[in-house]
């Protein structure tokens, strides 16, 4: 998939989930100027706790999508349905 083709999905899915992307946004933001940073797990692990889950489970990757956002590290996700996949480590350095 070419990277204007991924752009191009994961604005369709942030379009489809815009309530939730804002909620989890939000709370990745909090998250990470809580404690440094922030990874996707910890989002969907929050949804799992507060019964909040996107339409789409692809709505994960446009979380971190918008400006603000930048990569401080990698590590193989904590859930066994994603096979280890590696995942950003994300810290906000936008306003707060």
């Amino acid at each position: 998939m070419t990277q204007l083709t991924l752009d191009a999905a994961l604005d369709r899915v942030e379009a489809n989930n815009l309530t939730w992307i804002e909620w989890a946004r939000g709370h990745a933001q909090t998250i990470s100027l809580t404690h440094g940073s922030v990874t996707s797990d910890d989002i969907r692990e929050a949804c799992d706790r507060y019964g909040l889950q996107p339409d789409s489970p692809h709505a994960y990757g446009a979380i971190f999508k918008c400006a603000g956002w930048c990569v401080v590290g990698r590590e193989p996700s904590r859930y066994k349905s994603n096979n280890a996949r590696w995942i950003c480590r994300w810290r906000w350095t936008g306003p707060v």
